[in-house]
């Protein structure tokens, strides 16, 4: 999945209107209502400020979208397929408008909008997120110092320990080395122990 870590604002001028884009790094609804806010209250004298957002992977995304007062369709909906048509997610993208005093019609609009988006895309660095899973385990002590010894060599982070009668381990395992994670684990414990969600 890719996301943005970066990004600069670009400028489009049509007919003296001005249109500045910027991608946001997102990773909730009410973080991208946070972020339009400040948008909105750092351009005070702009006319519109359009967004689209895309949160999360293809199976539980969160969508929003909005053309803030330009003719319906004009807007949000073409910043949102560019958004989608590039691929990043955890994505907000917004365009500030300021009026340059000339109508630009519904298809100069519809084009401004989706070129404004593009320049954003083009100018925002991203990067491929992995996707983990957050795991529980209950190890002997001896299984413990076993299992931390074989896992270094996993995209596999012990994230929590605590120490009582047994060891309870919380470990962050990257998708591709989960596999091997539950065999290092099935191995040392002689398939007493399993990894367990959160």
């Amino acid at each position: 999945m890719k996301i943005p870590i970066e990004s600069q604002e670009s400028l489009l001028e049509v007919k003296k209107s001005k249109f500045k884009s910027r991608i946001h790094y997102v990773e909730s609804r009410s973080e991208a209502q946070d972020i339009i806010s400040d948008v909105k209250q750092s351009h005070p004298q702009s006319n519109h400020v359009v967004y689209a957002f895309v949160i999360g992977d293809e199976w539980s995304e969160i969508l929003g979208m909005t053309d803030d007062g330009e003719p319906k369709g004009t807007s949000g909906r073409p910043t949102m397929e560019v958004l989608r048509g590039s691929g990043i997610r955890n994505a907000l993208l917004t365009t500030v408008r300021y009026f340059g005093g000339t109508k630009l019609g519904t298809g100069g609009l519809v084009k401004a909008y989706t070129r404004a988006a593009q320049l954003a895309v083009e100018s925002c660095t991203v990067e491929e997120k992995k996707e983990k899973k957050h795991l529980r385990l209950e190890l002997s002590y001896g299984e413990f110092e076993e299992v931390a010894r074989r896992m270094k060599d996993l995209a596999a982070e012990i994230v929590n320990t605590e120490f009582h009668e047994e060891v309870c381990v919380e470990i962050d395992v990257e998708n591709q080395d989960l596999s091997a994670l539950e065999n290092i684990v099935q191995d040392i414990s002689r398939g007493r122990r399993t990894l367990r969600d959160r």
